[in-house]
């Protein structure tokens, strides 16, 4: 039996989804553990989202300019996310909470430590990740998601979900 395992946050939810791939197992299907509350959320998330979206249509003008102002937002924040190794550090910053660099970097094989350095830089920048220095012997340098990367991570759950229930 081939079984992929999705895990996120140790702080709220561990192995959240176990899909079983044998097509002749009568056990084929997915298996939540922590999970079941924020599954049967989703219609409920979807239905919200598609009121708000209502209402915000018949409420709001929307011209060339907004929308182009709208999906320019819209392009930062994807073209943020969808950058070589964002997720893995997401990831693995959610998963062990805080860790030093040289920890993500045996945890990333195959990541130079130029992108590594980069990349925690930026998102250090837009404020998804916190930097802590202790001025020891020598210098130790962590790192953490701030309460708004957190935040995002919490956010994306919900989505990973939708995806691995309904991909194909």
């Amino acid at each position: 039996m081939k079984d992929i395992v999705f895990t996120v946050s140790k702080k709220f939810y561990t192995n959240i989804v176990i899909y079983s791939m044998n097509k002749n197992s009568r056990e084929r299907g997915l298996y939540f553990k922590h999970y079941k509350e924020l599954y049967n959320l989703i219609p409920i998330i979807q239905k919200t989202t598609k009121e708000g979206i209502k209402k915000e249509r018949g409420v709001v003008l929307h011209d060339i300019n907004r929308i182009t102002e709208e999906r320019e937002h819209l392009k930062l924040f994807f073209q943020l996310i969808q950058g070589k190794w964002t997720f893995d550090i997401f990831h693995i910053l959610n998963i062990m909470g805080e860790i030093n660099y040289n920890e993500i970097k045996n945890v990333l094989k195959g990541i130079s430590s130029r992108i590594l350095t980069d990349r925690l830089k930026l998102l250090e920048m837009k404020g998804f990740v916190k930097r802590n220095i202790q001025n020891t012997r020598p210098v130790h340098i962590s790192y953490k998601l701030t309460e708004f990367g957190e935040g995002l991570v919490e956010l994306m759950i919900p989505v990973v979900l939708y995806f691995l229930l309904n991909v194909k």
